[in-house]
């Protein structure tokens, strides 16, 4: 026997089925040897994408572990179909946590969840609550005027005024 070859599976100890050379079993017992558990959550604890989603390897191919985890503990996956996660953590991975769903109901999820990009979590904005709540509050000055003074659009001036944007601002 080699310095390479694994008499025994490193998690559930069986003999490997795959090649001699193998470290595991099967992907499952692959998946769950590189788990940190935090509570109910299971965390990836090898590489991940620069997203956070952890990548595992297999026969050749590369996969994330979201999708890998719920194809082998779950189910197979609709074409299409994207798996989400319950808890929002890219590098999460428990099955029970995941769940299939389109483009549309993760991003309504996101959006349920109060993650979508909105308000000063906006990538370029340049505006904050308190500004908007005096934009609001002042009819003194045109939607031009506070759009000089801020470095905006006049029409987003507007938008703010007419509760266009800026919705959750109240």
């Amino acid at each position: 026997m080699t310095e390479h070859q694994a008499p025994h599976c490193l998690q559930c100890q069986k003999a490997p089925k795959e090649t001699p050379q193998s470290q595991y079993c099967s992907l499952k017992c692959k998946l769950l040897a590189n788990k940190h558990v935090d509570g109910e959550c299971w965390i990836w604890q090898r590489r991940a994408t620069a997203d956070g989603y952890g990548i595992v390897d297999h026969r050749g191919k590369t996969g994330l572990v979201h999708r890998v985890a719920f194809e082998n503990f779950v189910g197979p996956i609709p074409e299409g179909m994207l798996v989400c996660h319950h808890c929002d953590r890219p590098a999460y991975w428990n099955p029970k946590h995941l769940f299939v769903g389109s483009s549309a109901d993760n991003y309504k999820d996101m959006v349920r969840k109060g993650r979508d990009a909105r308000g000063e979590r906006g990538f370029h904005t340049k505006l904050n609550e308190q500004i908007v709540l005096a934009i609001r509050a002042d009819d003194s000055k045109s939607n031009a005027e506070w759009a000089t003074e801020l470095n905006v659009t006049a029409p987003a001036i507007h938008a703010i005024r007419i509760r266009r944007s800026w919705r959750h601002v109240v």
